[in-house]
């Protein structure tokens, strides 16, 4: 699995939370954002070799499992 599907499958199943760090570290690398009515997207395809490295980084670094006592 490439790293942009690994990046949109693991981001889809993040709290709002988890999405909120990710989209802060997006725009801190300068990447832009196309805010919609419905959320916000990124064109992965303009991203470079490196910020997608760092992006998947990031994403196992934020992906931590939720505490069973505090769901729902």
């Amino acid at each position: 699995m490439s790293s942009k599907h690994y990046a949109m499958k693991k981001c889809s199943t993040f709290a709002r939370k988890q999405n909120m760090t990710i989209l802060q570290f997006l725009q801190e690398m300068n990447i832009k954002i196309c805010e919609g009515a419905d959320g916000s997207r990124v064109d992965l395809d303009k991203l470079s070799a490196t910020q997608i490295t760092n992006l998947k980084r990031k994403i196992d670094e934020v992906d931590v499992p939720i505490d069973p006592k505090y769901k729902i």
